[in-house]
C-alpha cells in the first residue's frame, strides 16, 4: 500500500530480483539481526529471540537453523555482562558525507532534544512508549558506532531500522550521485554522500516546519526551543523528549512568539495527529495554516521520501537563481526522480547547508 503497488506485483518482484517471496526475505533479516546481536551484544539468547521480533524462542531457533543452518548458541562471541548501553555496528555502503549531515544537524539541534559533540550526533527518542537516546559515532569508512540507551524487552529490531531510515544508510549513493550529475544543476558540483539528515516522525518535522515558515533556521530554532523548554517531558539529566502532540493539542501556545493563526495551526495539527497518527502528511493539507511545502518537509525529513521536490522553497530557488538557465532546469526537475530529495539537499547545501 505504502509503494502504490499490489501484493501480488510486489511478490513478483522480489521473486524476480531477489529469487525469494516478501515474507522469507522478512524472515532473513530478523534471523541477520539477531546473529548481529549474539555477536556484538551480551544479550541471553531469549532476549536476542524477543529483541529480533520473535514471539517464541521455539519459533526463533527453527527460524535461525532453517536460515542459516545453525544454533544461535554456537555462533555466540560477545561475552559477559548487560549493560545500560546497547552498543552495535551499523553498515553502510560508502560514500557517506558525515561531516555535512552533522553540521546540518547542528544548525538544527534543540535544547536536551539532539545534540552534537564533535563527529558524534545523538538525539532522545519515544519508542514503544519508552524513553531512549543515543549516540552516532563514525566508526570505519563503512559503518558508525551507535551507542543506544533504551530499557525495552523488546522491539529493537526495529528501532535499529527506524534509526537507519533517520540516518539514511541504506541508500545506494552511487546510484543516486550518477543520476544527479546527468542533470545540468550538479554537473561536476555533488558533494559526494550526501544523504537525508532525517528526525524521529514527520510529527516532529511537522511542527519545525509550522515554525520555520517564513524565518530563518536560528528564528525557527528560538521558538521550538521555547515548545520544548515548556512542553518537552524530561527523561534523564538536561534531556528532554520532543512535546507530544497531546502535550501541544492542550496547551494556548502562548510561549512561543508567532501570529495566533500560527498557534491555531500547530493546535489543529496536534488534534489531527492525535485522532489519526497514522495519516499520510498529505491529509494535513485540509489543515488551515498548512500547504505543500510543509507537507513536502514532513515527507522529507520525518519519513525520509526519496523523491521531495521542494521548489518552493526560499534556498532551492536562492541556488536555483545562481544556475544561468535555471527556469528550464526547474521545468526539468522530473529528470531527477526518484532522487529529487537529495537534489533539494544538494542545492541547500550549495548555500552553505
Amino acid at each position: 500500500q505504502r509503494l502504490g503497488i499490489s501484493e501480488r506485483y510486489l511478490r513478483k518482484l522480489f521473486q524476480q530480483q531477489l529469487g525469494v517471496a516478501p515474507k522469507q526475505y522478512a524472515l532473513m533479516q530478523q534471523v541477520l539481526f539477531a546473529k548481529k546481536l549474539l555477536h556484538e551484544t551480551a544479550f541471553p539468547v531469549s532476549a536476542v529471540a524477543f529483541q529480533s521480533g520473535f514471539n517464541s524462542l521455539r519459533r526463533f531457533n527453527d527460524a535461525f537453523k532453517q536460515q542459516l543452518q545453525l544454533t544461535p548458541a554456537s555462533i555466540r562471541r560477545h561475552r559477559g555482562t548487560i549493560g545500560e548501553v546497547i552498543e552495535l555496528e551499523l553498515s553502510y555502503r560508502p560514500p557517506l558525507a558525515w561531516q555535512s549531515m552533522v553540521d546540518f544537524w547542528q544548525q538544527r539541534t534543540l535544547d536536551g532534544i539532539d545534540w552534537v559533540d564533535g563527529q558524534t550526533y545523538g538525539r532522545t527518542f519515544s519508542w514503544q512508549q519508552q524513553a531512549g537516546w543515543f549516540d552516532i559515532t563514525p566508526r570505519t569508512d563503512s559503518s558508525l558506532t551507535l551507542k543506544l540507551n533504551w530499557p525495552g524487552k523488546q522491539g529493537l529490531f526495529h528501532l535499529v531500522q527506524h534509526l537507519r531510515r533517520l540516518l539514511d544508510l541504506d541508500a545506494n549513493m552511487l546510484q543516486i550521485e550518477q543520476q544527479l550529475q546527468n542533470h545540468p544543476l550538479f554537473t561536476d558540483k555533488v558533494i559526494s554522500g550526501l544523504r537525508i539528515p532525517g528526525v524521529w516522525n514527520s510529527w516532529e518535522a511537522g511542527v519545525r516546519a509550522v515554525l520555520g515558515q517564513q524565518v530563518s533556521v536560528a528564528g525557527a530554532r528560538t521558538q521550538l526551543n521555547r515548545l520544548v523548554e515548556a512542553l518537552g517531558q524530561a527523561v534523564a539529566g538536561d534531556k528532554k523528549l520532543f512535546p507530544t502532540p497531546a502535550a501541544v493539542a492542550q496547551s494556548e501556545l502562548q510561549m512561543i512568539k508567532v501570529p495566533q493563526a500560527r498557534r491555531d495551526t500547530l493546535k489543529a495539527l496536534a488534534d489531527f495527529v492525535l485522532q489519526q497518527p497514522d495519516a499520510a502528511p498529505e491529509l494535513w493539507q485540509q489543515i488551515k495554516g498548512i500547504g505543500p511545502w510543509t507537507i513536502s518537509y514532513a515527507r522529507l525529513r520525518g519519513l525520509s521520501d526519496s523523491d521531495i521536490w521542494l521548489g518552493g522553497d526560499l534556498g532551492v530557488q536562492k541556488a536555483l537563481a545562481k544556475h544561468a538557465d535555471n527556469g528550464s532546469v526547474a521545468l526539468a526537475h522530473s529528470n531527477l526522480a526518484p532522487w529529487r530529495s537529495y537534489a533539494t539537499f544538494q542545492l541547500w547545501f550549495s548555500l552553505g547547508g
